[in-house]
């Protein structure tokens, strides 16, 4: 191995030596860094990040091209708002595209992290007050897509254990009529600010 340094040091020479140690040793660190990157999410599956089911990935930040899958069910785009304080309630989203020719629905969400969690529809009134009302499901039909955002359908969170704050992975176990359960992290970040009534 020492010839072969020498023989290349001359055969450069010693300016270009330099150059060429300096490439080697950036290249071992850029592919450390790159397995360290793969490894640090590899016990995580959510929308927010791939990740296998009911664990968190504090090293990744939410982005739109991290999807979880269930059957025919692309789960994406999902976010938590967070919560100051315990005993509140909180609301979460989330994007479901329906890949399959069958009809799905979600009927049941659950958690650990607070009292319940419900499925609820919101109405916009004529005083710009958001109404929500519980409902049972929410359909996905066949090759469509449905997005759960504020104001619309959504996930309401009640009754939290614990405050929930912006940065962290919440998860929330999802029920689908066909595709079946599946436990998805809710990256907490902030979103936009409306008040709400319920109406059950």
């Amino acid at each position: 191995m020492r010839l072969v340094v020498i023989f290349v040091f001359k055969v450069i020479g010693g300016s270009m030596f330099k150059t060429f140690l300096q490439f080697i040793c950036l290249m071992i660190a850029m592919a450390g860094v790159a397995f360290a990157h793969c490894g640090s999410c590899e016990k995580t599956e959510c929308a927010g990040c791939q990740a296998k089911e009911g664990a968190h990935c504090s090293k990744h930040k939410p982005h739109s091209s991290y999807q979880a899958k269930i059957g025919d069910l692309v789960l994406s785009h999902a976010f938590m708002r967070p919560a100051a304080k315990a005993g509140t309630p909180t609301s979460a989203y989330i994007q479901i595209k329906n890949n399959g020719t069958i009809d799905d629905a979600l009927v049941r969400v659950t958690t650990d992290i607070a009292e319940k969690a419900e499925i609820h529809s919101s109405e916009v009134d004529n005083n710009g007050i958001v109404r929500m009302r519980k409902i049972e499901k929410i359909i996905i039909p066949a090759g469509e897509t449905v997005m759960l955002k504020p104001r619309h359908d959504h996930i309401m969170v009640m009754g939290l254990k614990e405050p929930i704050p912006r940065g962290a992975h919440i998860p929330l176990m999802l029920d689908f009529a066909q595709a079946g359960s599946k436990m998805v992290s809710f990256p907490v970040r902030h979103g936009m600010k409306h008040r709400h009534d319920h109406h059950h």
